[in-house]
């Protein structure tokens, strides 16, 4: 397990392979989830975000030794976890990623200089952009997803 490459584990987490990280956790290599990035920077965090993997993106956002810097680590477009799942419409992850640090990630800008609720915006995902101003209204209200169903079509990382 210690011998997986990063590629591997990003790819693992692309796919959502929920076992294969908590084996990782099993084994004390949780450092392992703030470092492993592809060739273009992306983390674990932004595959499962991006591909709506819920129950990873809380295991790696629990087990993290330090679960702001993974949420605030950026890609080489310096998008973060969140500009992807904005991007990619995935409204049951978003409240997870904001649900601890909402006022250190909301005003992070990519290399395009857009946010996340920029990139949630300009894809047209208008659930998300309701759980934004439920953030934003009220920080210590949760937001209910288990309704939610995915809308329009979802993209793939």
């Amino acid at each position: 397990m210690d011998r997986l490459s990063d590629f591997e584990l990003v790819e693992f987490a692309r796919y959502g392979e929920l076992a294969i990280f908590n084996e990782l956790v099993h084994l004390g290599l949780t450092s392992k989830i703030n470092e492993a990035v592809d060739s273009h920077g992306n983390g674990l965090l932004h595959m499962a975000a991006a591909n709506g993997h819920l129950e990873l993106v809380d295991l790696l956002l629990k087990q993290s030794p330090d679960s702001l810097f993974l949420l605030k680590k950026s890609n080489q477009e310096g998008n973060t976890a969140l500009h992807w799942a904005c991007v990619a419409g995935q409204a049951k992850v978003v409240p997870l990623l904001l649900e601890k640090h909402a006022d250190d990630l909301l005003s992070i800008e990519n290399k395009a200089g857009r946010t996340a609720i920029c990139e949630a915006e300009g894809h047209g995902h208008q659930k998300i952009l309701s759980i934004f101003e439920t953030v934003l209204g009220d920080c210590a209200q949760p937001v209910d997803t288990t309704e939610m169903t995915e809308e329009g079509d979802v993209e793939e990382f």
